[in-house]
């Protein structure tokens, strides 16, 4: 039996974006009597590690949970239960995600600890403010919209329907781009299929909340459109 809560499928929002905001976790038994091993993926001291859990024998049953303290707002990981000895349990051996609190530190977390591996000192705390008049640009990495709506439709990905949302809020409205913006570039649409906005209600790119409110003939016309 396997218990999670704070999935990858609702991840936090941020202008930086890593590992679609999230962490892969397994569990590895070790010795009978001592806590399994719990193994991450990317690797980060980001997160606080709460392990309870006991490694049992192979042929024992195993039942065990990981979680994020998730209703406290913490990156606290905390695994518990029974994890079967020299067997990664997992959910027919795949990791459990768990979405990550504060992308963006966790971003900068991960290039922090990067640039040190490389042997690059970083000094200073990590946060996130506007930059500076005498900030020195670097270097511009970007990908054609087309490669963020391939994942977005195929995978269903709420996390690139939320970030689209708010490039289009950037790119018809300018910056700050924010939800609200987004969400008049798809009232205007909605508008040029001949449909009246103020029936509906849009409150996020992902579809995600219920407070969503649309209609199946609003769908089927804008898929034609």
């Amino acid at each position: 039996m396997i218990q999670c809560t704070g999935e990858r499928d609702s991840p936090y929002l941020s202008s930086l974006n890593i590992n679609e905001n999230s962490v892969d976790a397994l569990l590895i038994g070790t010795k009978l009597g001592k806590a399994a091993h719990l193994i991450l993926n990317p690797y980060s001291d980001y997160f606080k590690i709460d392990n309870e859990t006991i490694t049992v024998p192979s042929n024992a049953e195993g039942s065990y949970t990981i979680t994020r303290d998730w209703m406290n707002k913490k990156n606290s990981l905390i695994a518990t239960g029974r994890v079967r000895r020299e067997k990664i349990i997992s959910g027919d051996e795949e990791p459990i995600s768990l979405n990550v609190f504060r992308p963006d530190l966790y971003f900068l977390t991960l290039l922090k600890e990067t640039l040190e591996r490389k042997g690059i000192k970083v000094k200073g705390e990590i946060n996130d403010s506007l930059l500076p008049k005498d900030a020195v640009y670097l270097r511009t990495v970007s990908r054609p919209l087309s490669k963020v709506i391939e994942p977005l439709n195929k995978k269903s990905d709420n996390l690139s329907a939320e970030m689209v949302l708010y490039a289009m809020a950037g790119k018809y409205f300018g910056k700050p781009a924010t939800a609200k913006k987004g969400i008049s570039v798809i009232n205007n649409f909605i508008t040029s299929t001949g449909f009246n906005p103020e029936k509906y209600r849009l409150v996020d790119g992902s579809g995600l909340s219920h407070y969503n409110l649309v209609s199946a003939e609003l769908i089927l016309e804008v898929l034609k459109y």
